[in-house]
């Protein structure tokens, strides 16, 4: 056990998180950003909603939001990637272990090329992605490593652009991004 943590700390990314500890949570509106060795080529986000009364009509705001955040770190802040996930999570709806899956509402995912491009419409963008309304999964028992917590979303995109194109290939022309 000690061995595989220490194996998962080689590998975890520095990212531009913000800090956290005890009396200070990550404030809503504010992404967490996270890269797993068994997701290459992806950055993943989670950003952070508190609606009692959760409104999917308020969705494109909140990935813009997500989004030019990230936009706004500049690439210069990430290691390598190719592409961007996106989980919407309403925290009012995360009221403990039986309930974490569901608070994770909808996901997309994005070429890193146009969501760092400045000239890059993120609306029209956002309005074209395939929203995921289950993006995400949770596994309470404890698994192997790493997946105790798994972005179904770039699971099922992985496989979409692995039947769509070779692996080898760039993919839609998106770069690693560094």
């Amino acid at each position: 056990m000690k061995r595989d943590l220490d194996a998962a700390r080689r590998h975890q990314h520095l990212l531009p998180n913000f800090v956290t500890g005890p009396g200070i949570p990550k404030p809503i509106g504010v992404n967490f950003y996270e890269m797993h060795d068994y997701y290459p080529s992806y950055l993943l986000c989670i950003y952070d909603v508190k609606e009692n009364h959760y409104d999917q009509s308020n969705e494109p705001a909140w990935f813009k939001a997500a989004l030019l955040q990230i936009r706004g770190s500049g690439f210069q802040s990430f290691s390598l990637f190719k592409w961007v996930a996106v989980i919407i999570k309403n925290d009012a709806e995360h009221t403990g272990e039986s309930t974490f899956e569901q608070s994770f509402k909808v996901g997309a995912t994005f070429s890193a090329r146009d969501v760092f491009d400045p000239t890059c419409d993120l609306a029209p963008l956002i309005a074209r992605a395939a929203m995921d309304r289950h993006p995400f999964m949770y596994d309470p028992k404890p698994p192997p490593l790493g997946e105790q917590q798994r972005w179904l979303i770039i699971e099922r995109h992985m496989a979409a652009i692995g039947a769509a194109t070779n692996l080898n290939e760039n993919v839609t022309g998106s770069e690693l991004h560094r």
